[in-house]
């Protein structure tokens, strides 16, 4: 039995990248169907696990769905902008995803994690605008804060998504520079650890 199995990161990447934000972007319209509509929230607490499995559900499509937002986030904008920098950008990852490789380069780890990453980001840039939406309909419509912590709170929300924002930005010009390490590796051959050691 392989116990490390649940935090590898094939499992770890889409539960950060889409159950994450998922799950909070739809978290206050769950109460505001509640509201809305009781016999929800009837069989909220009637039938818990088959509701719970309604919200995984959910949770997952809503997921997916954001996930492609921040995909339109990554081509419309990160993309252009790098392409603008550097006009062999989009050549560069083409030739990248054409790569057949039967051993791992060390970039290759670093790329899937800070892909992870870069994908987290960009999913939860729209899902806190989501969640800060279904929030203030709540705020509206049943109150959990005053007037001052909601502005606080949403200020807080709004400046949570900018810095993503700002971070998968950078996330994406790190992957733009691991991808043209892997191309040159591939081109000019990897180096072992005896090219690295000095003197050796």
């Amino acid at each position: 039995m392989d116990l490390d199995a649940p935090f590898k990161p094939e499992v770890l990447r889409p539960f950060i990248s889409i159950a994450v934000p998922g799950l909070i972007a739809v978290s206050p319209f769950i109460l505001l169907v509640g509201h809305y509509v009781p016999p929800v929230a009837t069989f909220w607490q009637e039938h818990p696990h088959a509701f719970a499995v309604l919200l995984a559900v959910t949770v997952l499509a809503a997921g997916f769905i954001i996930s492609d937002f921040g995909e339109l986030i990554e081509v419309h904008w990160w993309d252009n902008l790098q392409e603008k920098r550097d006009p062999n950008h989009l050549s560069r990852w083409h030739n990248y995803l054409k790569l057949q490789l039967n051993d791992e380069l060390i970039a290759h780890r670093f790329l899937r994690t800070k892909l992870t990453q870069f994908k987290f980001e960009l999913a939860m840039v729209p899902a806190l605008v989501i969640f800060w939406i279904g929030l203030l309909w709540l705020q509206l419509v049943r109150p959990i804060w005053t007037t001052t912590g909601f502005v606080l709170f949403s200020g807080a929300l709004w400046f949570g998504a900018g810095y993503l924002l700002w971070e998968s930005w950078n996330s994406s010009q790190a992957l733009a520079r691991i991808r043209t390490y892997i191309l040159e590796a591939i081109t000019e051959g990897p180096k072992g650890i005896k090219h690295a050691a000095p003197g050796a």
